[in-house]
């Protein structure tokens, strides 16, 4: 916490430890400033969000703490640092400061709760909040040389949410900045920072290491361990799995021209990246992006800890760029696909392209059956209650005629309903299908499509799986597909599975086929049986 306290005090001054404090001591923007040079993403009164795709979010922070006792155990952990460091302050102080800091951030804290979907430009900040320089503190994430150049590149991409903290009409950031001592502001920016740092401590080395340098660990995988043949037959499939969809939009009976052509065009228009840019093939062409990381065995682990989060947010401007075309964020090592919906792009990452999920030397039905799906459910994203109103570029745009948009939503509700009447084996009838369906409809679409891939295929010649050499090929599709959910039934709590928009791994296998005919006819399941039943949902 030492070295926590050191960094404070050259990022700002701190009137709650500084006895001779003037308000003339303390510059909003060379604070925020200084806090975004040493690479942190949250300003106290700003946040830039998570960058996935190539712009960059800035959202304001209302506040620290959600509840009083959070607070309370703020106050404990400040008590403590402030005794660890041998500062000593009187206690009268400490409880007026305290108090204002209270009320400043109840004052933020009355902007939570709003629900913001609307983004605006840089410029629309500038003039909401004129007195904090947006331009000089982005700057300040970037390397110093770059950044007039850097500025360039990235600020049309800048995206601000248009949040009344911001941009209220009576009250916002700016009035609260104008009535507020600047002794007030100091002391909460610098509780900020003990908040933000006081969880910096070791843990596991690897963890850490991956968490924080991705991208490197991303190569050294690839380039040691993966089998590099996959990236070809992935990219293949995903093809395969488009027309899929194109010829699913095709044979609906209900969608008029107008949607259906739009449909095809926004399938059309999907872009996959598979595992990581090509460009990154070559050698050293992550070297140049990590110059300015510089290290040293000699660092202590709080010391790099921020450089590396410095080097993140380089790195992450550098992706806004685009001069670089993947994130380094953790994400890209986990063994998931994703849909990115203001792009309308597919990443597929390494390690679900992988053993055991995947291998080249897989027959195609198990491919499709199981990594096939989940990039179907992934691309399903697109067509889902809320990114179906984006339109080819991923721009929000409502290309639906009123009716097929009442259709939709009459054939979804089918879905949520089924699973709010969903007798669960661990959970029983007590799931929300209202809060589920933005996964359940990827779901039925991705095992729609990929079972429709694997129809179109020819799979005569591919080889058997040792123990199922006579084994009915579509019952073996249907049963490898199930495997992809397969878990333990207590891996989550009631409240937890209540909590998750995806729904539970029962239904993803047993509600999602039972809706399928090809599933009934391929295990001769009596109709009306749970697994057959009379009526069933239907999508497209």
């Amino acid at each position: 916490m030492e070295r926590n306290f050191d960094l404070i005090h050259k990022i700002q001054p701190w009137p709650l430890v500084e006895p001779n404090f003037q308000e003339s001591d303390f510059d909003l923007n060379d604070v925020l400033s200084k806090t975004a040079g040493y690479g942190f993403k949250t300003l106290g009164l700003l946040q830039m969000m998570s960058v996935v795709i190539p712009v960059l979010p800035i959202a304001p922070m209302p506040g620290l703490f959600w509840s009083n006792e959070k607070r309370d155990l703020f106050k404990q952990t400040v008590i403590r640092a402030l005794k660890r460091n041998d500062v000593i302050v009187d206690q009268s102080i400490f409880e007026e400061d305290w108090k204002s800091f209270v009320d400043f951030e109840e004052e933020l804290y009355g902007f939570r709760g709003s629900i913001i979907e609307e983004m605006v430009g840089v410029e629309d900040l500038k003039k909401a909040v004129p007195s904090m320089d947006i331009e000089r503190i982005i700057k300040s994430f970037m390397r110093p040389k770059e950044r007039d150049e850097m500025w360039e590149r990235i600020k049309d991409s800048i995206l601000i949410q248009k949040h009344p903290m911001l941009f209220g009409e009576t009250k916002n950031l700016e009035t609260i900045l104008a009535t507020t001592p600047k002794r007030t502001i100091a002391n909460y920016l610098a509780f900020h920072l003990v908040g933000i740092m006081s969880g910096k401590e070791p843990t596991d080395c690897i963890k850490v290491v991956t968490e924080r340098l991705p991208l490197a660990a991303l190569r050294v995988y690839v380039r040691n361990y993966f089998d590099k043949g996959n990236l070809k037959d992935v990219s293949d499939m995903v093809n395969d799995i488009k027309k899929s969809y194109i010829k699913l939009f095709e044979e609906s009976k209900w969608l008029h021209d107008e949607t259906r052509i739009n449909a095809i065009r926004k399938v059309g228009a999907m872009t996959h990246m598979i595992g990581y840019p090509e460009e990154l093939e070559e050698p050293g062409s992550l070297d140049k992006f990590f110059e300015s990381l510089d290290l040293s065995p000699s660092d202590s682990y709080f010391t790099a800890i921020q450089k590396t989060e410095k080097f993140y947010m380089e790195l992450s401007i550098d992706f806004v760029a685009q001069l670089i075309r993947i994130w380094s964020y953790s994400i890209v090592l986990d063994a998931n696909a994703f849909y990115l919906t203001m792009s309308n792009l597919l990443f597929v990452n390494v390690a679900l392209i992988d053993d055991p999920f995947f291998d080249s030397t897989y027959p195609k039905y198990a491919k499709l059956a199981g990594v096939g799906a989940v990039l179907g459910h992934e691309m399903g994203h697109g067509f889902d209650p809320e990114n179906r109103k984006r339109d080819e570029n991923g721009a929000m745009k409502n290309w639906w005629t009123p009716e097929d948009s009442k259709e939709y939503q009459k054939r979804a509700k089918c879905y949520a309903d089924e699973y709010t009447n969903y007798d669960d084996p661990h959970y029983g009838k007590n799931l929300n299908g209202s809060f589920a369906i933005t996964e359940i409809i990827p779901d039925v679409i991705g095992v729609k499509s990929a079972w429709k891939t694997y129809k179109s295929m020819d799979m005569s010649g591919e080889p058997g799986i040792i123990g199922f050499e006579d084994y009915d090929l579509d019952k073996l599709y249907f049963q490898i597909g199930a495997l992809t959910w397969c878990s333990s039934r207590k891996s989550k709590t009631l409240a937890e599975q209540q909590q998750d928009n995806h729904a539970t791994p029962s239904f993803r296998v047993n509600g999602v086929f039972s809706n399928m005919k090809e599933f009934g006819e391929t295990f001769n399941c009596p109709v009306g049986s749970p697994m057959n039943p009379i009526k069933k949902c239907e999508l497209f």
